[in-house]
């Protein structure tokens, strides 16, 4: 018989024993009948013991073992599963890293080719105003605020026919007085037979003015066109004389009813840089446009020259284009890091949202760094597709605002990239102070941006009432409140306070005393509201959110993805102390299962 079965046999003897030891006093029937009940119920429990399975210690350890191998094999699979979720990070983070790389040589290399493009068109532009502009110098080339000399314009109507002729001569003149790589667009003429000077003058339908000073005027605007022909001497010597043309067509320029006179020349340049060694040469049509604005109607004509580009393949020598090569290679690292990124964010980054940030960063967080990823890569993809075509001139003809759109999307697809490199910074640093700093600016703006958005809505509508007090008041008496845009962007610039003199220096209003102290009140009144109340409390609105960051401690280091383990081994150390007492299972359990991470 069995260890088992035994004890309950002895617990049985005993109770009857003890029920022998107070038989005293009974008759024999009734302890006959009472012996007779104790077997029975020492009988049904016995047969009650003997059907249940009996327990064995090396079961018992057999389930024990089996037990703590599964949780093994359960800590183990998802440790396994925390490597290979920190290594999809690595290499998110690697792709991210060689595209900022790659966009970042691209942008310097087309910066460059910019840059290179733009010198020679602002020099080719002022070669033409020198050439066809009478009386041209430099001091007309300064830049536009302030002006080193008055406005470029003519006067008299003897220097108006002047000027035409002027440009006459210097056009046929062309190949024999300039040193610039541009010659006559003559198309399907001969090189040494230019195209004719097309002139156009817009004027209003009828203008009458009598003796009585009183007029008439059908303000009907009307163009009219000419192909102006030049008489040579027998010698091939031109004559200008533009009087003499007009005379010959039967029509008479009336600066009563003129509004503007344009002449329009076409030209071929091209454009070697020579920084590149490889660089195919830039072959341009050219229009050049001479203008007579007399729009005003105040005894001054204005003078200006306007050019129209673009584009159109040169007949050189094939030469092998590295640019093309690079930035096909910058559209595969782009496209590889586009679709890197979407595996690992909605494949498995739905499945576990704590992948990438740490466990407060919330659905809508991700969704503005996830618009900021795509849309900064889709404008590299755009605008890298776009540069190859530019420079394989498949886009014919190509106007020069192609490349504006080109650098705009490279330029736009390239500051996204750098907004989204902050969202991996933390990654990349040590310890808990560094990794703090790095995500104070996100959080600050985080937590600012409604209540600088709100001020801004409200101070913004101080700022315009300014701008068009200054516009309707101070327009006919400072250049800088001609228009409402330089009536802000002058108001925009007083804000520093270095503009202060010279603005109040600027309004000419010795005529009229009134106006001279409003532009004294006004601008102070500005400085004073802008300067020192709206700007300190636009800046305090961002320093009472980092302080209240600070203070609440949203930029704890535990917070950070990197201490997600090692936070959870302490968890379930002190678990596993408070837990003394228990039996070993609960224990174990403890111990073993807050070293998962969530």
């Amino acid at each position: 018989m069995s260890s088992e079965t035994e004890i309950p046999m002895k617990t049985s003897i005993q109770r009857t024993d003890n029920a022998i030891g107070q038989l005293n006093g009974m008759s024999p029937i009734d302890i006959k009948a009472l012996l007779a009940a104790v077997n029975k119920a020492i009988v049904a429990e016995l047969h009650v013991d003997l059907q249940k399975p009996s327990r064995s210690p090396v079961a018992d350890d057999t389930k024990e073992k089996a037990k703590n191998s599964k949780d093994t094999e359960n800590i183990s699979r998802k440790l396994k599963k925390n490597k290979w979720r920190a290594a999809q990070k690595c290499i998110s983070i690697c792709i991210f890293l060689v595209e900022m790389g790659v966009v970042m040589a691209q942008v310097i290399i087309f910066a460059r080719f910019r840059s290179g493009r733009a010198e020679y068109l602002e020099g080719n532009e002022l070669a033409f105003k020198h050439l066809f502009l009478e009386d041209w110098s430099a001091s007309y080339e300064t830049m536009p605020y302030p002006p080193a000399e008055g406005d470029y314009a003519v006067y008299t109507k003897q220097g108006f026919y002047d000027h035409l002729n002027y440009i006459i001569s210097q056009y046929y003149e062309l190949p024999a007085v300039t040193i610039g790589t541009f010659r006559w667009d003559t198309k399907n003429l001969s090189q040494s037979q230019p195209p004719l000077i097309n002139l156009c003058e817009k004027h209003f339908k009828t203008v009458m003015i009598f003796e009585n000073d009183t007029h008439i005027v059908d303000s009907h605007i009307l163009t009219e066109c000419f192909d102006i022909k030049v008489t040579k001497e027998p010698n091939g010597t031109i004559i200008p004389d533009i009087k003499g043309f007009l005379d010959s067509v039967n029509h008479t320029i009336l600066f009563s009813r003129l509004i503007s006179v344009e002449m329009s020349m076409l030209f071929k340049c091209y454009h070697i840089d020579t920084s590149y060694e490889n660089h195919n040469p830039d072959c341009f049509n050219t229009a050049v446009n001479v203008w007579f604005d007399n729009g005003q109607r105040d005894g001054q004509m204005k003078v200006g020259l306007h050019i129209k580009r673009s584009d159109y393949p040169c007949k050189e020598t094939p030469k092998k284009n590295h640019s093309v090569i690079f930035d096909a290679f910058v559209i595969f690292i782009v496209i590889v890091s586009l679709c890197a990124h979407i595996c690992f964010e909605y494949t498995v980054g739905i499945k576990e949202p704590d992948m990438w940030l740490d466990d407060k960063t919330t659905w809508t967080e991700r969704l503005v760094w996830n618009i900021i990823m795509l849309v900064g890569d889709g404008c590299v993809l755009a605008g890298s597709a776009i540069k190859i075509g530019l420079d394989t001139r498949r886009i014919v003809p190509v106007p020069a605002n192609n490349y504006d759109v080109c650098s705009i999307c490279i330029g736009i697809g390239f500051l996204l990239v750098w907004i989204g490199f902050i969202r991996y910074l933390k990654y990349l640093t040590f310890g808990p102070k560094t990794n703090n700093m790095t995500t104070i600016l996100v959080k600050t703006l985080k937590d600012a941006t409604p209540d600088a958005l709100r001020f801004l809505f409200s101070s913004s509508s101080l700022f315009v009432g300014f701008i068009l007090c200054g516009w309707v008041v101070l327009s006919p008496y400072n250049i800088k409140f001609r228009s409402v845009s330089s009536s802000a962007e002058c108001l925009f610039s007083l804000m520093d306070g270095d503009e202060l003199y010279v603005t109040l220096q600027a309004t000419e209003a010795d005529d009229c005393p009134a106006i001279w102290y409003f532009s004294r009140g006004f601008l102070y009144l500005f400085s004073l509201l802008f300067v020192c109340l709206v700007l300190n409390l636009f800046t305090a609105i961002f320093l009472h959110a980092y302080e209240r960051l600070k203070s609440t401690g949203t930029d704890d280091a535990h917070n950070d993805g990197h201490t997600s383990v090692g936070k959870s081994g302490a968890d379930a150390k002190n678990d596993g102390n408070s837990s003394e007492g228990n039996n070993g299972d609960d224990t174990a359990d403890n111990e073993t299962t807050p070293l998962i991470p969530k």
